[in-house]
């Protein structure tokens, strides 16, 4: 059995999240991890799009973060 998935938030405390995600064998996946996701289970047809939308409305991700991230899902910036 897979373990589950807990989605990051603005208030999770990132620097102490390592530590207790072994105690309790879970994966952390961020917005950019959820729209990659979204895109791998076939909910949105491009991933690009929604994150020069989540960059255009004041998140940062650098280009070589989102370089790589399109790469997972086999598109380019």
């Amino acid at each position: 059995m897979d373990p589950p998935i807990v989605y990051s938030s603005p208030w999770m405390d990132h620097q102490k999240w390592p530590r207790a995600r072994s105690y309790a064998n879970t994966h952390l996946r961020g917005t950019l991890g959820l729209v990659l996701a979204a895109k791998q289970q076939g909910h949105i047809p491009a991933a690009q799009p929604v994150i020069a939308k989540l960059r255009e409305t004041g998140m940062y991700l650098s280009d070589r973060v989102v370089t790589k991230a399109l790469a997972l899902v086999g598109e380019t910036l």
